[in-house]
């Protein structure tokens, strides 16, 4: 696997939204990995350190 390759973190909420933006990296021919993640709640959880973005293991929601 080639290390030069930087992963895209998308947090986006709306399923269209996120198909259109994979489209359009597909369309450049981006070999980057993306993540997609539902809002920032979730951004916020993996990059406090509380999941593991890789396994995409994520704490329980609490509800609001």
């Amino acid at each position: 696997m080639n290390e030069s390759i930087i992963d895209i973190l998308l947090v986006e909420d709306n399923p269209h939204d996120v198909e259109l933006t994979m489209e359009a990296l597909q369309a450049r021919k981006l070999a980057n990995r993306v993540k997609v993640l539902r809002d920032g709640e979730e951004a916020f959880i993996i990059f406090s350190g509380q999941a593991d973005i890789k396994n995409k293991a994520m704490p329980e929601r609490i509800p609001y």
